[in-house]
């Protein structure tokens, strides 16, 4: 079995073959001279930006400063950069695709690939002081580092350009000429520089202080100009010196390709790029799979059903002998085309292979379709993104190394919005992750552009993102406010569901009246109150407390708020509003507080006047009772050294009964006109507490108890006095009389009331009281009871 070897196959040792396939060609023919310039690509298939290399003496047509242009990885020029800064030692990529432009001074200066200036981070202060003549950036586990060395032949790290942080390496003693050469190695969340010096190799930690030399010692090259570049993936390396490129393996074989004009090689995780004048390229080892399908000679599953597909297509009966050859093995051969259709740039042999393993998968029917389903998505949006306007040559790998989420995120940043909706619609990505968040990445892109009219943007916003889930107003708000746009954000923050994330914007951009008409009418009080504190803190008082006025939600929460934390301000708007009834409460409530004892009367004072400027009168003569017994209050603490001060009328009543003060206590009980009931009850309370027994049962004689003499026994029992509670008995009242005789442990009495009275109920209660150790009684009970209900 033959199959075809395709032309740009190079093999490099046993069963290893290496290609070179052309990715674009570039757009920017006849605009750039790769040999008069300076090149950095990020990966990826990234942006690519150029600028004019200072160290070459070329002509010029203007004398203007030096332009960065940034193109896509197809030669389309997205943006371009006029420099004013300081001399450009070094320009790279981050791994979120920003420029990173390391100055001689050791400021590194961050743009977007438009061309946006971002920020800027220094090296360190020596780096400053004795300017840097060599930089790197490299990839590392925290994201993207620079490394830099100084005129002092110092290296200088910084291991994450997004919260850069400087550390010094260790310092190779005797270094008094740039070295040789080095690199930065990165792994393990350790980052080394390996630094050659003539034929000795060091190994440079920011742990260590001096750095010795590591490893075997190298002769030199003799002078030759050679530059190993990249790895190509790990098989071999790339190389090239002018115009001529090697492929060269661990063995020292090699692939040697030609070129007209200078080249820039491009490292990738599963290749390298080559990038001239004219074309793009990809250097890359032949996925095993690849081999496997179109090796000659191959006897693969997947190569058998390739030339099935084929033969199919041609209408030949061929087609059925090599189905027979890989029958028993049609799942592998399936499988292996699916996975080779992924690592084809070409789209016709995608399509080639993709048909080969559905004419494959028709054999098998309980095949699993998901991978073959899976696979021709990913072709699409692959296909789609390499597109020459897109400029986005990203291979499968890389894609697996990504994610979906990560390429439309870069999508969004090279604000292909459409295309990034329409990739998360088809590969069935949740709104939240996909479209909606796409759409919210637009919209702040939208508001950016301050040439557009704010009523049509945020008529745009508002149509296109509707309330779509995961979308926030209030972020998109935000950055328009970012931009200038005020009243921009004012418009979008209206279509912001969420007050809680309303309201805090309302208020940072100045608009307080709107910002509390958003709180009160989310009935969310914690957003009043935020409201309220600002405005109170960012407003005089007067114009605070007019403002609230017309909002008594706002005012009552206000109120509540003055109660608990700030007394003197309650008061004063009471003042302004002319509310004595509150402002009467609020000193009544006031003199009641045990921290204002010795402010008492001059509290029920102002409670008094204030309730008879609102025509209490009512409110007005109870404060003066009040008034009159606190005097008498105070005049009884002198007396007795007891606390009279803040107790109520029967409180202190009963206290005087407990002091055996009785006279007083008939004198205050007849002034402030309390009750004889609860009268009584204290004088029975209180002679009990004090087991004044026989005082007691003189005031059951004082005349008949307006009580009843029910309490009495009570309070016998309480004391644990029968022989006393006995002396009551007979003047309780009839219907409770059988009760009480049971709270006496009484039960023949009890029986005998009961049984004069003719209650058959008062009978069975007493029965149910006999228990076991009086069925004597019991039974003339039930006795009782038959008799009762035989005369009935």
């Amino acid at each position: 079995m033959s199959a075809m070897l395709t032309a740009d196959w190079c093999p490099l040792g046993k069963d290893t073959y290496f290609r070179k396939f052309e990715i674009y060609a570039m757009a920017w023919q006849n605009e750039i001279n790769l040999d008069n310039v300076v090149l950095a690509a990020a990966s990826y298939g990234g942006p690519i930006a150029v600028v004019r290399d200072r160290k070459r003496f070329i002509k010029v047509q203007t004398t203007g400063k030096p332009v960065i242009s940034i193109y896509t990885a197809s030669g389309r020029q997205m943006s371009s950069i006029v420099w004013t800064g300081g001399q450009i030692i070094h320009l790279g990529w981050s791994s979120t695709e920003d420029l990173l432009c390391v100055q001689n001074d050791g400021c590194v200066l961050v743009y977007d690939m438009f061309g946006t200036y971002l920020h800027t981070f220094s090296m360190g202060q020596e780096a400053k002081d004795t300017n840097i003549i060599e930089a790197k950036i490299f990839a590392s586990v925290n994201g993207t580092g620079v490394v830099v060395l100084t005129s002092s032949y110092r290296f200088f790290l910084v291991n994450n350009v997004k919260e850069p942080k400087v550390r010094q390496l260790a310092e190779v003693a005797g270094l008094t000429v740039p070295p040789s050469s080095w690199c930065v190695i990165s792994e393990d969340r350790h980052t080394r520089v390996l630094m050659a010096r003539g034929s000795d190799l060091f190994l440079l930690k920011h742990s260590e202080q001096h750095a010795f030399p590591v490893g075997p010692r190298f002769d030199s090259w003799h002078g030759q100009k050679f530059v190993i570049n990249e790895m190509c993936g790990t098989e071999a390396v790339v190389g090239h010196w002018d115009t001529v490129l090697l492929v060269v393996n661990r063995q020292g074989e090699f692939i040697n390709y030609g070129y007209d004009s200078p080249v820039h090689l491009l490292p990738e995780m599963d290749g390298v790029r080559v990038l001239s004048a004219f074309t793009h390229e990809m250097i890359q080892k032949v996925p095993l799979v690849v081999q496997q399908i179109f090796r000659i000679n191959s006897t693969e599953p997947g190569s058998y059903l390739l030339e099935a597909s084929k033969q199919f297509q041609k209408r030949s009966h061929r087609s059925d002998e090599y189905i027979r050859l890989v029958k028993d093995q049609l799942n592998v051969a399936v499988r292996q085309c699916i996975e080779a259709a992924g690592y084809e740039f070409d789209p016709s042999n995608q399509m080639m292979l993709i048909r080969a393993a559905q004419f494959g998968k028709s054999f098998v029917p309980d095949i699993d379709s998901e991978p073959y389903v899976k696979m021709c998505r990913t072709l699409r949006v692959l296909n789609a993104v390499r597109n020459l306007r897109i400029g986005v040559p990203l291979t499968i790998t890389q894609l697996q190394h990504l994610s979906f989420q990560v390429l439309l995120d870069r999508l969004v940043v090279r604000r292909h919005f459409y295309l990034a909706i329409q990739i998360a619609k088809y590969l069935r990505m949740p709104d939240v992750e996909g479209s909606s968040r796409i759409l919210a990445h637009w919209a702040c892109y939208k508001v950016k552009q301050t040439q557009l009219d704010r009523e049509q943007v945020a008529r745009e916003i508002a149509d296109k993102l509707g309330y779509a889930p995961g979308v926030s107003y209030s972020e998109i708000a935000k950055k328009a406010a970012d931009c200038g746009r005020t009243q921009l954000a004012i418009k979008l923050i209206d279509y912001e569901p969420r007050a809680s994330l309303q309201v805090p914007l309302l208020l940072k951009l100045g608009e307080d009246i709107p910002s509390l008409v958003k709180a009160i009418d989310s009935g969310d009080t914690d957003l009043v109150y935020i409201v309220l504190l600002h405005l109170r803190d960012n407003m005089p008082m007067a114009e605070f407390q007019m403002t609230i006025r017309n909002y008594p939600m706002a005012q009552s929460l206000y109120l509540k708020y003055c109660r608990d934390h700030n007394i003197e301000t309650l008061r004063d708007i009471y003042d302004q509003e002319d509310n004595h009834n509150a402002k009467a409460a609020f000193y009544l409530k006031e003199s009641y507080d045990p921290k204002n004892s010795t402010t008492k009367a001059a509290s029920l004072e102002s409670a008094k006047q204030s309730y008879r400027s609102a025509r209490n009168e009512f409110a007005a003569t109870m404060c003066e009772e009040q008034q009159k017994l606190l005097k008498y209050q105070t005049t009884l603490e002198d007396k007795f050294r007891r606390e009279f001060v803040g107790l109520s009328v029967h409180d202190t009543v009963h206290l005087l009964l407990m002091l055996n003060e009785v006279k007083l206590a008939e004198k205050l009980r007849a002034e402030y006109k309390v009750p004889d009931r609860r009268y009584w009850w204290l004088r029975i309370l209180s002679l009990a507490a004090l087991s004044d027994w026989s005082e007691l049962d003189k005031f059951s004689k004082t005349k008949k108890s307006p009580i009843g003499y029910e309490p009495f026994v009570d309070v016998c029992l309480k004391y644990d006095k029968q022989s006393e509670a006995l002396k009551y008995l007979t003047r309780v009242k009839d219907d409770l009389k059988v009760k009480y005789y049971l709270k006496l442990g009484m039960l023949e009495e009890a029986r005998n009331v009961a049984t004069e009275h003719r209650d058959v109920q008062a009978l069975l209660f007493v029965q149910s009281r006999c228990g076991t150790t009086k069925k004597t009684l019991s039974d003339q009970i039930d006795a009782t009871i038959a008799q009762l209900t035989t005369k009935k």
